[in-house]
């Protein structure tokens, strides 16, 4: 089946209420921002300046006038309250911690009580119940480079003319991102809605499922990095033709996979019309196909296959992604789903009392990572779990109490036979006596 090309679109993704949690602040640049962000806000008046100690830091102490956010005491103290605090001056505060012990947010998150007005505006209406719901954020560029990734988001090139849409309640909303690429959207009416990030030629880095739900009196605030839009997407179909759901798409690397290019491994599993979409492929040359950078298992029992719907890598086509934005179409056609058989073992004790809370755990040879949710063992340390006919797998016992102990990975391929044939899985040493690969 060819390769094919196309510009990629307009970009929709779905936003979880999850990711509107409280997190750090780094120099917030709304009051919204820093509401939302903060879970202690409040007006304070600093009654003692303490001394640092070796290690640099320093505790005031600080009496609350009046609390916005949080369950406040009469007063608090305040870790590195900031090098302009004067006893006897007025603050806004937000900070993290305890109601009586708590540190700043980071940023600028501490202002003479003169200089916060916008601030303090804001708040009463918060309080009064009187906000009208709003959404705001910064959207900034992702550069490819994944070192480059662990920096601070505020280190990223903020992108203009971002079009931000919220839609629900049968309404639509509307905004583009300034230069600094700041966006908001105010007076919404309550309710769910889908928010679209559209920007020729990007795609969200990491786009998250669900639908914001916006209560009345509330702000949040969405932060979004952008990546360069380089996406290989296409169906997923048997021998007859017919779309396979549930199967593992990745990609890896052609120079093979290590613990550098894990990062490299872009999966999605394909859908009820056996539609796949992999994001954010970094620029390199790739082999495309089903369970080709993991084993088979019983909730995706598809053997490995390369496209074009060969087990062998040495015939595999290669796939490569440059630098620029494009979509490429490659459907996928992959062989019958492999049996399932029951493979039942018993965890063996060398002595002493049996552990309280047993588990067997599956993994694929020579790696530590699980391929499978943890076993539980019956009482007479016995378990069964099903496996793909043919498959070699790995198998640890492991318990946490009344002591951590682990055993020894088992190997076995996965037959009928094991039907019959208990596989014993030792747990007698501790876990800094098992291979450290192995304990993590």
């Amino acid at each position: 089946m060819p390769v094919s090309a196309q510009r990629p679109p307009v970009i929709s993704i779905f936003l979880a209420a999850s990711l509107f949690s409280a997190r750090g602040l780094a120099a917030p640049t709304s009051p919204c921002e820093a509401l939302d962000a903060a879970p202690l806000v409040f007006v304070g008046t600093a009654t003692e300046i303490g001394e640092y100690t070796k290690e640099g830091v320093r505790t005031d102490q600080i009496t609350i006038d009046r609390a916005f956010k949080g369950d406040l005491k009469k007063t608090i103290e305040l870790i590195d309250g900031g090098e302009e605090v004067q006893v006897g001056k007025q603050y806004l505060i937000y900070a993290i911690g305890r109601p009586n012990r708590a540190r700043l947010m980071s940023g600028n998150s501490s202002r003479p009580i003169e200089d916060a007005r916008e601030d303090l505006d804001f708040l009463d209406q918060y309080v009064a119940g009187n906000l009208t719901p709003r959404i705001e954020g910064t959207i900034r560029f992702a550069p490819d480079d994944l070192e480059e990734r662990n920096l601070a988001d505020e280190t990223y090139t903020p992108m203009r003319d971002v079009q931000v849409t919220l839609s629900g309640n049968g309404k639509q909303f509307q905004t583009t991102t300034d230069m600094a690429g700041r966006y908001s959207l105010s007076h919404l009416p309550p309710g769910n809605y889908k928010v679209d990030i559209g920007l020729f030629g990007f795609w969200p880095a990491s786009p998250p499922d669900g639908l914001l739900r916006l209560p009345a009196n509330r702000c949040f605030t969405l932060d979004v990095l952008m990546e360069i839009d380089r996406r290989i997407e296409g169906f997923v179909r048997d021998d007859n033709g017919v779309p396979v759901r549930g199967a593992r798409v990745q990609v890896v690397p052609t120079g093979g996979l290590s613990e550098q290019s894990l990062p490299s491994v872009v999966l999605d599993f394909s859908d009820e019309n056996g539609h796949y979409t992999l994001h954010g492929v970094p620029p390199g040359d790739y082999y495309l196909g089903v369970n080709i950078a993991s084993i088979p298992t019983k909730e995706h029992p598809y053997p490995a296959t390369y496209y074009p719907n060969t087990p062998d890598p040495g015939q595999a086509i290669e796939i490569g992604v440059g630098k620029e934005a494009l979509v490429q179409s490659v459907d996928l056609q992959i062989p019958p789903q492999l049996p399932l058989v029951t493979i039942r073992g018993r965890v063996q004790i060398a002595g002493g009392q049996f552990p309280r809370d047993p588990q067997v755990w599956i993994t694929e040879p020579g790696k530590p990572h699980h391929v499978t949710t943890p076993i539980k063992i019956g009482s007479d340390g016995r378990f069964q779990v099903e496996l793909c006919e043919g498959v070699r797998y790995g198998a640890r016992a492991l318990s946490s109490t009344p002591t951590m102990r682990s055993g020894p990975t088992v190997e076995f391929t996965a037959t009928q036979q094991n039907d019959e044939d208990e596989l014993v899985l030792p747990l007698d040493k501790t876990l800094d006596q098992v291979s450290p690969a192995f304990s993590k």
